[in-house]
């Protein structure tokens, strides 16, 4: 009879053990998208601001106050490296 108990608790531990790691897995995977999503957003923040910077390199007249946009392209990509910063390579998974 103990054996079969010890059995039984060892049978339990098994599914609770292999329950923890399936959810594990699934909270990866969503975090991995979370992270692919945020990539995405920030290689097209990237191909925005090359275009930015063309224009302004071509003397663009549309941008009148030079400095201000200056400021806001040097502040989008803080942000853009903050973010990529904060990005864990352990947290993105192979499909």
């Amino acid at each position: 009879m103990k054996t079969v108990n010890s059995l039984e608790k060892s049978i339990h531990a098994l599914i609770e053990t292999g329950r923890k790691f399936r959810e594990e897995r699934d909270n990866t995977f969503i975090e991995a998208e979370q992270v692919r999503s945020e990539l995405h957003e920030a290689k097209e923040k990237i191909k925005e601001l090359r275009s930015v910077i063309k224009k302004i390199e071509k003397n663009d007249t549309g941008f009148q106050n030079r400095e201000d946009r200056k400021k806001e392209i040097i502040n989008t990509l803080k942000n853009i490296l903050s973010k990529l910063n904060t990005v864990s390579i352990d947290n993105i998974t192979s499909d």
